[in-house]
Formats: structure tokens, sequence, C-alpha cells
């Protein structure tokens, strides 16, 4: 630890060998620090800059605290859905009401994981609103429809129809008609009600009653809790010295697999965060 006039100071190669935080995150954060609200210099120690160690350590506790927020890969299980149309519909936010992000740390995006639940569900339910205003409510209950007049009906395509028929969605009904011809295809018919009763009750709801339960999202109490590579990160820096602290996130990288950068915030979790000190070790969770 660097000092400056006396009182003890971080440069931004003091907070590399102890936080194992890379360079390029430094200085991004404090180049931003009007939205990361990162501390003001000090001064300078040689040619570096410095900062309070207390104002400083006080501002990366809450800078890495996710509490109550969620990154993609939570978000997926939240809502289930998959990575891909979470992010797509991150792409289209300008026009689809979009959550703000609440928080970056390096590479990975929080959002708040209550108010994106919320505003999932009222996106599917507008999505699922028109899509059921595309039926086709015309003609008589009972008239029979192949499944390509079913798919029409619905106003989904028909290579879609023929996925469900062959590997059935939650609500989709039994053909009136299954007859297997010669060729060994399969004539199916359904009836136009069906396809109403389909699309009132199931029509774009991939999950019917799954997903996650109403109520408040149980968060985490810190970064990386219950993660096992958190226990041996913390295993790690209770026997590593001072001078291998510096490496120690390409070391567990090495051994354990996994890229630095990662373990680098795994081993930042683990010094704030030690086995003892009241949290919940990792290995018991």
């Amino acid at each position: 630890m660097s000092e400056l006039a006396g009182r003890p100071v971080y440069t931004r190669a003091d907070l590399v060998a102890l936080h194992g935080v890379s360079l390029s995150s430094l200085e991004t954060w404090y180049r931003e620090r009007a939205e990361t609200g990162h501390p003001e210099a000090v001064g300078k120690v040689g040619r570096s800059l410095a900062w309070d160690t207390h104002e400083w350590d006080t501002w990366y506790a809450d800078w890495i605290d996710t509490t109550g927020l969620a990154a993609i890969d939570t978000l997926t299980e939240l809502v289930a859905r998959s990575r891909s149309t979470l992010a797509r519909l991150w792409d289209e936010r300008d026009a689809n009401g979009h959550p703000l992000l609440r928080k970056k740390i390096g590479n990975v995006q929080y959002w708040d994981a209550d108010e994106y639940v919320r505003w999932f569900r009222h996106y599917e339910q507008g999505a699922d609103d028109a899509r059921r205003s595309r039926v086709d409510r015309s003609g008589r209950p009972d008239d029979q429809l192949t499944l390509a007049e079913f798919a029409r009906v619905l106003g989904i395509p028909p290579n879609t129809a023929t996925t469900y028929a062959r590997r059935p969605p939650a609500g989709w009904p039994e053909p009136v008609i299954a007859e297997e011809l010669p060729s060994g295809r399969f004539r199916r018919r359904y009836t136009r009600q069906q396809a109403w009763d389909y699309a009132r009750d199931y029509l774009g709801r991939r999950h019917p009653g799954g997903g996650r339960p109403s109520g408040p999202v149980v968060s985490r109490s810190h970064p990386y809790q219950a993660d096992p590579r958190l226990a041996l990160a913390q295993d790690a820096l209770s026997s590593a010295s001072a001078d291998e602290r510096g490496r120690l996130a390409k070391r567990l990288a090495d051994e354990h697999g996994g890229a630095p950068g990662t373990w680098a915030r795994i081993i930042t979790a683990a010094r704030h965060h030690p086995v003892g000190a009241g949290q919940e070790d990792a290995s018991e969770a």
C-alpha cells in the first residue's frame, strides 16, 4: 500500500495487486466516474494517481454488491427463456420498454431482478394478446382442418405446427382424425374449435404454468455466494503470500479452468467474505 503525505492511499498498481482487478477496468471505472460513482483521486504518488483507501474501499464494496440484481444467465432462469431471446430483447430496448441497466461489472451486465420479471410478464402478455389478435375466428366450430389450415387459423408458421404435432407442447390438442397413410406419413384433422381453444388458453405461452413464482427474488447476499469456486479462492487467499496474490487469478484459472478475469472477480468476493467472518461458506451451501 502506498502513502501520500502520511495517509494510506491506493495507486492502480496497489489495486491490481490487492484486488486482482484488471488495469483496464480500473481505468474505465475512473474515466466513467460520472456514471460509476468512482471516487476522485486525492493526488499522485510519483506519476500515478492515488485514492484514499477508506473512500475507495467503501465505493468498491458497494460497486460489487449485486444484491437484488441479476445478470442475463440468472434472468434466463427467472423468466424461462433462452439467453439469445433475452439478448434480442435488450437489442430492441428502444421499442419494447426494456428496463434500464443497473450496473456493469467488468463485462457482466446487471438488471434489477424484480423490475425485470415484472416488465417481462407485461411484455409477454402484450405479445400473447398480439398473437391472439391474429387468430382467424371465421367459420364453423366443427369444421375439420388439415394441419396447414390449423396453423393458418392460429396465425403460426406451418413448420411450427408440424413440430408441435410431432412433439406437442402443453395444451396442443389431439387430432380428431389421425391416420397413417401407405406412404408412412400421417393425415391429421383438427376442428376450428380446437384451434380457438388452444389460442385462448395456450397460444404464445411456451411454458404455461411455469417460470418464476410470484413474490420477490431471493437475492444472494454477495457475489458468488454458494459458488464452489468461492471456497477455492478463499483457501488460496489464506495460503498465498502478498507477492503471490497478484498472480492468484491466473493460477486458479490454470488449475481449475475458466478465465483469469472471472477468477479475479471471485477472488475479490473472497477477500470481502472470508470463511469464518459470519458469511455463508460456499462449501456448505
